[in-house]
Order: C-alpha cells, then sequence, then structure tokens
C-alpha cells in the first residue's frame, strides 16, 4: 500500500486542513442516501432535491465554481438533470446504483462508467458554463452520486499517485485511480480481515472513497 499506508494520521491531517472547511454540504449529500449506496433510485432517476445537494456540496465544499465555471445554480442544475435524464446514461445510472468499489466484477462496470465520464466532463454538452472541460468537476458529481463507487481525481490526488500537472484530466488516468483505489482497499482487507477497521479511523459520514480520497489529498498537498 502506498496511498492506504499510515491512514489514520493521513486522515487526521486532512481532517484538520483547513479547519474552516465547509463540511456541512458534502456531509448532507452522504446522509441523503438514507442506508442506500448511491443516490440513483431503482429506475435511473435522481431526485430534483439531490440534484441540488449535488451543485452546494461542488460550489461550497469542492469549490468547484471558482471563475464561475458552473455558471448561475439553476442553469447547473437544470444542465446536471438533462444530462442525467438521457435515455441511455439513466440505463447507466440504474447498473451501477448498487455497485461498490470493492465490487469482484468492478471491471465490468468500465465501459458504462467511461460514458457516464465523458458525459459529464465533455466541452460540448458538459457541465462547464464556459465550455471547456469538466473532468474533475465530472468526478466530484460522480462520486456525490455513488460515494460506494467512486473516487474524486483532481491535481492533488493525481500528484499522489504520480501524475504530472495536467494527466489527470482524462479517463484513463481515472480508471487507473479507481483500480489504486480497489487493490489498495482489497490489500488493506486481507492484512486487517475487513475493510470497516479503515472505515473506523474517519469520522462519519464517510465511505471508503472518501476515505481513499483523503489520504491521497493530503499526500499531494504536502508534496
Amino acid at each position: 500500500m502506498i496511498i492506504l499506508e499510515n491512514a489514520a494520521e493521513k486522515i487526521r491531517r486532512f481532517n484538520n486542513y483547513p479547519k474552516d472547511r465547509p463540511r456541512e454540504s458534502y456531509h448532507q449529500v452522504l446522509t441523503a442516501r438514507a442506508g442506500r449506496r448511491s443516490l440513483v433510485r431503482e429506475d435511473g432517476n435522481i431526485s430534483n432535491e439531490h440534484l441540488h445537494l449535488t451543485d452546494w456540496a461542488l460550489r461550497s465544499y469542492f469549490m468547484m465554481n471558482r471563475g464561475n465555471r458552473m455558471g448561475d445554480e439553476e442553469e447547473f442544475v437544470n444542465k446536471l438533470g438533462n444530462n442525467l435524464r438521457d435515455n441511455v446514461t439513466k440505463s447507466i445510472l440504474a447498473k451501477l446504483r448498487d455497485v461498490t468499489i470493492i465490487a469482484h466484477n468492478l471491471q465490468d462496470y468500465k465501459s458504462n462508467t467511461e460514458k457516464l465520464y465523458e458525459s459529464l466532463s465533455n466541452c460540448e454538452h458538459g457541465l462547464s458554463a464556459d465550455g471547456t472541460y469538466f473532468c474533475v468537476g465530472a468526478t466530484k458529481v460522480m462520486h456525490c452520486l455513488f460515494p460506494e463507487l467512486f473516487v474524486m481525481l483532481d491535481q492533488n490526488v493525481g500528484k499522489a499517485v504520480g501524475y504530472r500537472s495536467g494527466q489527470h484530466n482524462n479517463f484513463s488516468s481515472y480508471w487507473r485511480v479507481i483500480d489504486i483505489c480497489r487493490k489498495e482497499l482489497k490489500e488493506w482487507e486481507e492484512i486487517h480481515g475487513s475493510t470497516d477497521t479503515l472505515l473506523q479511523l474517519d469520522l462519519p459520514p464517510t465511505t471508503l472513497p472518501r476515505v481513499f480520497d483523503k489520504c491521497a489529498s493530503i499526500m499531494g498537498i504536502r508534496q
């Protein structure tokens, strides 16, 4: 393990950096699942309330609206909702709704994950207000919708796994980080007997992909 090595210390450092970080919006995304693995309903739909929660987390906790990249709240929520209501995308959402990062057949979902990533990140019909790629934002939207399945990939996480500047902004790089996360979680499970022991190192609410993200992020910040 590289990312999850000394996980307790990395999580503690992340949770204390910075102290005034607005966590409430993200925590509401996690608790809104009400015991489910994702925010997606059986039919592949996502409620408007949950779309607004995702928007709030992106703007406040994840600071994705720098330079007004997300634009107006209603405009962004409508764009996200229309994107996710596409029949092909909705079918993908329904297939992924109960999948977790440690699923034994995770590789089977790579193609669907790529289609979802590309639909959210592309510059023509994606989510950015300025017509640019929304790669980091796409991974954060995916994590908010599927907190038990998808990791987030920004510059700090990219540094932790060895990417140079800009190398993280594509699906191939994103899937590699998903694979790294899954392998390290499996290794943790073999060593410690359960991934529950990893979750217990963090403050609730949390998920395994989020714990991985905290460890990787603090590594990237410290570099």
